[in-house]
């Protein structure tokens, strides 16, 4: 296992989405849902590891949602949770009582909770995620977890998966310190991802950058 603080997790978690082939923009939403989800010590680094190494050079297009309707589908037949929870986010205003969206297929479900419980502390409205075996009420005041079956936190890939409007009300998570741990080698595929970020420095890079290059001033 290796600690580390939830910046740290953030800031890796968005070098590894760009890395994967994300936009700058999505790599950013990907990095605080990120640090949305570790700050109330749920799954998420393992996720979202799994994820990106799954979706590695796969096509945009082919993993967006079609939002022409109420049933979001991809091309692929598995929409992208990263750029789903976006499009919610986007749209999350429009989310209102008699309002359901369906998910055809998406991976790693969890992860859509965030996206859904930042809107919710933004407009002051409570969404509710759900699919087989959990229920998640993403409100303004922070997320519930209603329904719980072993591991279905966790799963890769969830279908029919519903969110709606919700005046629930529930005892939100606790917000946790600063620091977590995480396994070593969910640490080590993002920081391999992360890596393709990483320009290799030159000479001629060192001499213009920051530093004393060739020079010594010691």
């Amino acid at each position: 296992m290796t600690e580390c603080s939830i910046n740290e997790v953030e800031g890796l978690a968005r070098r590894a989405a760009r890395g994967a082939g994300l936009t700058w923009g999505l790599a950013e939403e990907a990095a605080k849902a990120t640090r949305w989800l570790a700050a109330r010590r749920l799954p998420c680094v393992n996720l979202l590891a799994r994820h990106l190494q799954a979706n590695d050079g796969v096509a945009y297009d082919a993993v967006v949602p079609d939002t022409s309707d109420t049933r979001w589908t991809a091309r692929s037949g598995l929409l992208c949770p990263v750029i789903t929870g976006a499009a919610l986010s986007d749209i999350a205003k429009d989310i209102t009582a008699g309002t359901r969206i369906t998910l055809d297929a998406v991976a790693y479900p969890l992860l859509l909770s965030a996206f859904l419980g930042r809107a919710a502390k933004a407009s002051g409205q409570g969404f509710e995620l759900r699919w087989s075996g959990v229920t998640i009420l993403c409100l303004p005041g922070g997320p519930c977890i209603e329904a719980r079956e072993q591991g279905a936190l966790e799963i890769d890939r969830a279908t029919d998966v519903t969110i709606c409007a919700t005046t629930g009300e529930g005892q939100p998570i606790e917000r946790r310190p600063e620091s977590l741990h995480v396994a070593a080698e969910d640490w080590a595929v993002l920081k391999a991802l992360a890596a393709r970020t990483y320009v290799p420095a030159t000479v001629e890079s060192r001499m213009h950058g920051a530093g004393a290059g060739l020079s010594d001033n010691d």
